[in-house]
This record gives C-alpha cells, structure tokens and sequence, in this order.
C-alpha cells in the first residue's frame, strides 16, 4: 500500500505513472515520503544514472559492491560515464586505472543496462578502456543504445585499428552516435592524424547490422561513402559537418550522397548541419530519393532541394535549422524557400532554429504567408528564433 502523510491511499499503479515523468530532484523528495512511496520512487530515481569524474565512479561502484541482491543495478537502464580532465598527464593517473579496474568488476550486474554513454578526454584508445566497452558489450545483453564522445590523448602513439575495433562488438545495437576529436599531444599541423581511422568506422558500423539510429561527425560521415553493406534498419540519419572540417576536408561529393540514400530508401528522419546543396546547376538528384522520409532537419538551401521534389508531399515536420549561417543569411535562405515551395499537404509541424549571435534583421510578412498558404495541414508553427518585429516588403 503507498498511503501519503495523511493518510490518502494512492494505488501503486497512479504513482508509477506520476514517477515516470518527475525530474531527479521530485524522485529525491518522494523517497521521504513513507517507505512505500520510497520503494516505487527507487526505481525510477536510479533509472539514469550519470558519472562524472573518477570520483563519481569510485561512489558508483562502491554502491554497487554495497548492493549484494543487485537492486540498485536492476533499476539502472542508462548510464552516463563522463570524464573530462586536462589533455595532460593526470597525475592521479595510477588511482584512474585502479578505480577503472575496479569499475569492471561491477560491469556484469548491469543486465538491465539499455543505453551507455562513454564520454572522456583522456585515455580512450587505451588497453583498460577497450576492455570496459568490451565487457559492456558482452556482459549487458540488451543494451541497444551507444553514444560515444571522445577528444583521444597517445601518450605512447595510437593502437591498431584491429585492436580499437574490438571495442564496439555490440550485437543488438540499434543507435549509435560516435565522435571523435583527435588532440593528440603527438600530432601536428604538417602531419596531422585522426583519432580513429575511417577503416576503424567503417568495421564499427559494420559490426552493428541492426543500426535503425545513426549519428555521425566530420570524418565519420565519409564511412557511409565506402560501406560495403547497407544498413537495412536505418530509418533515422543524423549527419554534421563542422564548419573547421568542411573547410579543410570539403563537402562529400554529390555522387556519394546519392549512392548512399539510394541504398538506403528507408529514412524517415534525416538531419544534416554545414552541408550544401543536394542539387547541381541542370541536374537533380533529389528526385527519387528519400522516398519514405517524413521529418528533416537542415539548412533552407538543402530543405529546397528536398522540398521541391517529388519527397516533400510525404513530409510531416520541417526543422529549417542553421548553425554556421550569420542570421541577415538566415533569414534570405528562408525567403528564397518561400518563392520555391510547393504544396505540402501533409506538413503538421514547421519550426525555424538558428544559434546566429547576430540576430538582426526582418522576415518579410510575405514570405511566411507563402510558407503558410503551401501548408494546409499544419498544425504547430516554430517562429521563437525571430527576436524581431515582422514588416512587409
């Protein structure tokens, strides 16, 4: 029975649904209520775990060690390992590796586990690392979910690409988003190196067939140009170019992009940031493409060519989101959609999003009603990022 301080009887089954959606600290806060209310709140207060710092992990495991009938890691189904020193050498290098090796022992009482993030600055490409994610991948049999966040430090020079490819053998992986960010204290302007070889990407996506969830970075979006197999499961492709990358490696070319989408016709979710257009001068490749697309996100100049082809009468949601384009820039690319755009009827939602600093400028009230009048279906309008008072032309 979970009764309140006052004696109110509340039946399990209301508080389970009230405690799926509380923040952190609400959980906290239940948990003082009674010991009934303590028991349903654990659950759900331990469902996402986050770690942050040697420290942390020290507290996690010592929990777990504390936990002889494993109910903490039963409750556990995310875990966020975040660590984000100096790129230096750590001087408590010897209390890290001491407090990753005991972090392994407690690895296989993760059986729940469903979502992992591994986030850290320091020594990724290690031996003691690569056997985490290994145990990982074998210990916590339904774990489908993988986000990788590493800037790598060599201190003795990288390890073989065979060697890192051990590292990601997740049989039921259904999202993963990787990036690397290569700071090694050996490399250098004249002869750089990547953190991860793009071999290494192409066998990591390889060894995960059921991939429906893809997310990937500057150098590890050039392993779709080259992979063997298509992923048959991807429905959602979440692609970013930085703007420092694009300007040193370029753009993927435009027969890449099309060999790749046409062996994959099941996306219904694409993202791209500091692409350009999918479109030549005479020449359009959209047509045809993205045949079971329904919501995008990406700069206006790509929304163009996704919108005025054959694919925009299935869309259901329009992100128009750009992050390396001043906002004067911003706002043009929109207008030059307005006069392009064909009817979309299925369009419900619309959103506008742009992180420019110099949000200065005006949205012509013309180009929104031409927007507005091609979308007879929707039903949620975005408009926040316009900190700025509509004119006509």
């Amino acid at each position: 029975m979970a009764s309140s301080p006052n004696g109110l009887y509340l039946p399990p089954e209301l508080l389970r649904n009230l405690f799926e959606f509380l923040p952190q600290r609400d959980l906290a806060s239940a948990c003082l209520v009674s010991k009934g209310w303590c028991e349903l709140a654990f659950r759900y207060l331990h469902r996402n775990r986050t770690i942050r710092g040697i420290s942390g992990l020290e507290r996690f495991t010592a929990q777990v060690v504390a936990d002889p009938q494993n109910y903490l890691t039963s409750c556990i189904h995310s875990l966020s390992l975040q660590f984000q020193s100096e790129l230096e050498e750590p001087p408590g290098l010897i209390d890290m590796v001491t407090s990753f090796r005991r972090f392994r022992w407690v690895i296989p009482k993760l059986k729940h586990l469903k979502y992992l993030e591994w986030h850290e600055v320091t020594y990724f490409e290690t031996d003691l690392v690569i056997g985490i994610l290994r145990d990982f991948a074998a210990k916590c049999p339904q774990l489908e979910a993988l986000t990788v966040r590493c800037v790598t430090y060599h201190p003795r020079g990288r390890i073989t690409t065979k060697r890192l490819n051990e590292a990601f053998r997740f049989s039921n992986l259904k999202y993963l988003d990787m990036f690397y960010e290569d700071e090694s204290v050996w490399a250098d302007d004249i002869n750089p190196h990547p953190a991860v070889p793009i071999e290494t990407f192409d066998d990591i996506v390889g060894n995960a067939p059921y991939v429906s969830h893809l997310s990937l970075e500057d150098g590890g979006c050039n392993v779709l140009w080259d992979m063997k197999n298509p992923l048959k499961n991807l429905s959602h492709l979440r692609l970013v170019l930085s703007k420092e990358y694009a300007a040193t490696a370029g753009h993927p070319s435009l027969d890449h992009l099309i060999d790749f989408f046409t062996k994959h016709p099941h996306i219904t979710d694409l993202e791209v940031d500091g692409f350009q257009r999918f479109q030549e001068t005479g020449y359009s490749p959209s047509t045809g493409l993205f045949p079971s697309l329904k919501r995008f996100v990406g700069p206006a100049a790509v929304c163009m060519d996704i919108l005025t082809s054959p694919t925009g009468v299935h869309l259901e949601t329009i992100v128009i989101k750009d992050d390396y384009s001043t906002f004067p820039d911003y706002t043009q690319s929109i207008r030059e959609l307005a006069r392009v755009i064909q009817p979309l009827p299925k369009l419900k939602e619309l959103y506008f999003s742009t992180s420019a600093d110099d949000k200065q400028g005006t949205l012509d009230t013309g180009s929104l009603e031409m927007l507005l009048a091609a979308t007879p279906a929707l039903e949620s309008l975005g408009l926040s990022c316009f900190s700025l008072k509509l004119v006509s032309d």
